[in-house]
Order: structure tokens, then C-alpha cells, then sequence
């Protein structure tokens, strides 16, 4: 006849089936949080990418309130926390810099970021917020803090899944190096001395928020200089440039263009020849310069060394 389990058994075979159920639960609870947290990365890159591809069709970051219409939640369907710098909200490309910064849990900070995301954590609560212009990210799961308490104001350990994205890197993705506020201006058109010239528009540009138009109004301003001693003059109101050339010579005019806060300068040579059949060589004779008139005229010409090297750029190849 078989006995029975002693009491001693017993509490030693409830003893293993809590361990073993103890365990199950832990981990199914850590099976739990990674699955979490990678649904809450998974948000936050496809939220990152949707503010990428509003700043490519706009040319500036969403507002708040556009991004709250973007509908775009974390994990438990609570709001995820979005802050950019105010003028990233009417011109990316044109931006230099920015004020805003942030810290990270190791005490690193970072400036000149564009724009973060944050998604709640276990605790279903969004705790990273802005003090200024820095946001601070802290250790995780460690601090009692809460620092965005629009939505909910609860101090707990710290947990929120987080990136950020600094103005270079977003330049970057919306390819701010062809978007930018710029003039275009490549060459110009070659003038003969005692012939009427005319330029309209002289200055070209693309880019910018607001577009420039010709002719400029504000915020868009253009300037040329370099013009003296050829007999043409330059009417910034029309952006045209007109005139009689009085002397045969190389002239490097400097343009600059303003759009608010953006600003672009180009250096281009104007080449005035001498009237055919009068003996003159003039500064361009045949009314082409070649390379070396036009590296010799920007060096004459001075300046700064990244404006002579943007001068120089403006040469022709051979």
C-alpha cells in the first residue's frame, strides 16, 4: 500500500511548483517589457519618419498642434511626447543653429537638436519634458521624476523610450544642401565696351521660406558689388543691373542675398571686353577670361579666404 505525501514532502513539492510558477511569471513579465519595448522603438522610428517626411514636403517642422493631428501614439495608446525648437516650425534649411539641448542619463549634454520624441514606459506615464531649452533624459528606472506633466502629473521611476535628433542629422535627411536658401547664379553674360548691357534679373536664387521673388521683397534683400569703374550700376529695388561699359576689364562683383535670417554670398567675374576691331586687348578681348585672369581677379579682389576660395570656384574649368 503506497503512503501518502508527509507534510515535509509537501511543503517541499509547494515549495518547487511556486518557484517554478514564480519563474514562469518572471518570464513571461520580461517577455512582457522586451516586446514592449520594442513596439515603443518601432513607434518611435515610424515617427521620426513621418516628421522627416513632413519637414521634406514643408520645409520646416510640424507645430504641435500638426503633429497631435498626426495621431501618431505609443504603446497603450497614450499621446507621445514631441518638442522642436520654434524656429525649425517656419525654416528648417535656413536655420543655423538651434538653442535647444539636451542631457542624457549620463550627465552628456547635446545642442543644437532639431527635434525629440519620447513614449511612455511600463508605468504608461510620459515623463520626459522640457525646463528651457533642455530636455533632460534620466537614468532609467531609477528616479522618481516626471518631468512633462501636462497629461499626467505623477512622479515615479523613471522609464520613458526615447531619440533625438540633432539639426545637422535633420538637414541631412531632408537634404538641406540642395533645399537651402542659395544663389545660383553660375556665370555672367559677357559686356563690350560702348554697348548697352543689361541684367534682369541680376541675382538668382532658390530656396528659402518664404521664396524670393524678382523683384525682391521683404524679407528678401539683394546686393551687388564690384561694379565700380565699369559704368554700369546695379538697382537693388528691380535686382537688375544696366549700363554702358566705359572700360575694358575683369570685374569680380559680389553677391549677397538675404531671406530673414538666411544669408548667401557668391562671387562671379564680370568680363567687359573691348569693341571688336579696336586694338585693345582690354581685360577680356574676345569676351572670354580664362582660368588664370579669373583666379588672378579673385585674388585681387581680397576678401576672406572662404570668399576668394568661392570665387575661385566660379572660374571656368580650363
Amino acid at each position: 500500500m503506497k503512503k501518502g505525501f508527509t507534510l515535509i514532502e509537501l511543503s517541499i513539492v509547494l515549495i518547487i511548483i511556486g518557484l517554478l510558477t514564480g519563474g514562469a511569471f518572471q518570464v513571461l513579465k520580461m517577455m512582457n517589457e522586451k516586446a514592449r519595448a520594442t513596439q515603443a522603438k518601432d513607434t518611435l522610428q515610424s515617427a521620426k519618419e513621418a516628421i522627416i517626411a513632413f519637414a521634406i514636403n514643408n520645409s520646416r517642422l510640424p507645430t504641435d498642434a500638426e503633429f497631435t493631428n498626426m495621431n501618431l501614439m505609443g504603446p497603450g495608446n497614450i499621446p507621445m511626447f514631441y518638442n522642436s525648437d520654434a524656429q525649425l516650425q517656419t525654416a528648417l534649411c535656413d536655420t543655423p543653429t538651434t538653442p535647444l539641448s539636451t542631457v542624457d542619463a549620463n550627465g552628456v549634454t547635446t545642442a543644437n537638436i532639431g527635434f525629440v520624441l519620447a513614449v511612455a514606459g511600463e508605468n504608461f506615464n510620459v515623463q520626459t519634458g522640457r525646463t528651457g531649452d533642455v530636455i533632460t533624459f534620466h537614468q532609467w528606472n531609477t528616479q522618481n521624476i516626471d518631468d512633462e506633466t501636462t497629461v499626467l502629473n505623477r512622479p515615479e521611476p523613471y522609464d520613458d523610450l526615447y531619440l533625438s535628433v540633432t539639426l545637422g542629422e535633420l538637414q541631412s535627411l531632408t537634404d538641406c544642401q540642395t533645399n537651402r536658401f542659395q544663389i545660383i547664379n553660375t556665370t555672367l553674360p559677357v559686356g563690350t565696351v560702348g554697348t548697352s548691357y543689361a541684367l534682369n534679373p541680376t541675382v538668382v536664387t532658390t530656396g528659402g521660406t518664404p521664396a524670393c521673388t524678382t523683384p525682391p521683397v521683404a524679407p528678401c534683400a539683394y546686393t551687388v558689388s564690384g561694379l565700380a569703374g565699369s559704368g554700369l550700376s546695379y538697382n537693388a529695388a528691380t535686382n537688375a543691373v544696366s549700363g554702358t561699359p566705359t572700360s575694358a576689364n575683369n570685374y569680380l562683383l559680389t553677391f549677397t542675398a538675404t531671406n530673414g535670417t538666411a544669408t548667401d554670398t557668391k562671387s562671379l567675374l564680370l568680363v567687359i571686353s573691348a569693341p571688336v576691331g579696336s586694338g585693345s586687348g582690354g581685360g577680356g578681348g574676345s569676351g572670354t577670361v580664362t582660368r588664370q585672369e579669373c583666379l588672378d581677379a579673385c585674388a585681387a579682389a581680397g576678401g576672406s579666404r572662404s570668399q576668394i576660395k568661392r570665387c575661385e570656384r566660379s572660374c571656368p574649368k580650363k
